[in-house]
């Protein structure tokens, strides 16, 4: 069985993927999130591991978007620990440093350092390939990269854990073509989007049916709708018992105008 990721091999994805598919299992990286998405919908014995959202640079917007109109389900997640280090070529100091090459959100987060030394930021592809696009030779580049990457020959890993906040965390969803039988006496997640009158209280009425059936609410978030006057889809994760009951589908359903079960899974454990 095939599980799909965005490579290349060794980023944080990576990562995820390798210890949750550990043996029995064919990695395959691929280059985009759309990539990863048709892979899996054309497979049903195929699975997805995707970042979803970051404690310090929030959610991840194109697989949201992506997983609002997916048939695909949450079947599992897992939150990685982020730490980022500062790979140079061999004898560059760190007042050497002009330009440093990588991911969007590892810029985001390392925001200080990066301010402190006013480096000119170069976007990669990813955390991994950042390193590939340091010139052979040079003097002044540099890259920031995942802890985990073991540097290459002719570099050095100058600085460790240069990220902002310490307490840095991904959440990873695995996704699959069919939904996951929850196991009673475990803790489990829900996750589901809606859609609610444009009208005043229309999302406090949903809101209240979590409220009123005891479901401990985990996340909140929306995304706007195109072509509507400031209209929002709603996606909420929460808490719940080993299965969600009838009273509180037939609640969600007399308050929302649609809503869908996107997957319910066990709660994730944390990967240091």
């Amino acid at each position: 069985m095939n599980v799909y990721f965005l490579g290349p091999e060794n980023t944080f994805s990576h990562r995820a993927a390798s210890h949750l598919f550990a043996t029995g299992y064919t990695l395959i990286p691929c280059a985009s999130f759309a990539e990863i998405f048709s892979s899996v919908q054309e497979s049903s014995d195929s699975f997805a591991v995707i970042p979803f959202e970051n404690s310090i640079t929030s959610n991840v917007h194109e697989n949201i978007d992506r997983l609002f109109h997916s048939p695909l389900k949450i079947i599992g997640e897992l939150f990685v620990q982020i730490h980022l280090n500062l790979l140079a070529p061999t004898g560059v100091a760190l007042e050497d440093i002009q330009k440093v090459y990588s991911h969007p959100k590892a810029f985001e987060q390392c925001k200080k350092i990066c301010s402190e030394h006013n480096w000119e930021k170069i976007v990669a592809r990813s955390t991994t390939g950042a390193a590939s696009m340091i010139a052979p030779g040079s003097l002044d580049e540099a890259a920031i990269v995942p802890a985990s990457l073991a540097a290459p020959a002719e570099m050095t890993l100058l600085k460790k854990n240069i990220e902002d906040i310490s307490h840095n965390f991904t959440r990873f969803l695995i996704l699959a073509q069919t939904e996951l039988t929850v196991v009673s006496g475990t803790k489990n997640k829900c996750s589901m989007t809606f859609k609610v009158k444009h009208e005043e209280g229309a999302l406090l009425s949903v809101l209240e049916v979590l409220r009123d059936h005891k479901a401990n609410m985990t996340k909140l978030t929306s995304r706007p709708i195109p072509g509507t006057d400031w209209e929002y889809l709603f996606w909420i994760d929460f808490e719940l018992a080993a299965e969600l009951s009838d009273a509180l589908l037939h609640d969600m359903s007399s308050r929302t105008l649609e809503y869908r079960i996107v997957g319910k899974y066990p709660t994730g454990k944390q990967l240091d």
